[in-house]
């Protein structure tokens, strides 16, 4: 506290814990951590950090890849097609989508500028929006024409 009025309690209590053997000086090498209450090093602090960034990124590749189209539907109308899908990071600007009405097979390969995440987040956009496109245009009779 920097209240003048609690110096002599602070400084009692101080002197009391040196006294009681209480008080442990050495030198810390590293950063604090609150939440854990340790000292911990650059270098684990930026492996925490890594960690935690990856995994984020490999949850957002389950997201993705519950976007993309199943394969045993494509099969189902388009019994021999394959599909090769290698995205250069984790996850991916690059996508498939199909979609099957009564009449109407769709298909697209896309992509998307980028890669990584910000790619990703384009596709999961592009993706997103050619399932609203389509589903606009059935439902106004355009893919009938």
């Amino acid at each position: 506290t920097d209240e003048k009025l609690h110096h002599p309690s602070v400084d009692k209590l101080w002197k009391q814990l040196a006294e009681n053997g209480d008080l442990y000086i050495k030198k810390y090498e590293g950063f604090y951590c609150e939440g854990c209450e340790a000292f911990k090093t650059q270098k684990e602090l930026v492996e925490e950090h890594r960690k935690e960034i990856l995994d984020s990124i490999h949850y957002a590749k389950r997201i993705q890849n519950t976007l993309l189209a199943n394969q045993s539907f494509i099969d189902e109308n388009l019994p021999q097609n394959f599909v090769i899908f290698q995205p250069k990071d984790i996850v991916s600007g690059d996508f498939y989508w199909y979609k099957h009405f009564d009449r109407y097979t769709l298909l697209a390969c896309v992509d998307c500028t980028g890669h990584g995440v910000p790619g990703a987040f384009m596709s999961t956009l592009g993706s997103l929006l050619m399932d609203k496109v389509a589903n606009d245009q059935q439902r106004a009779g355009d893919l009938e024409n």
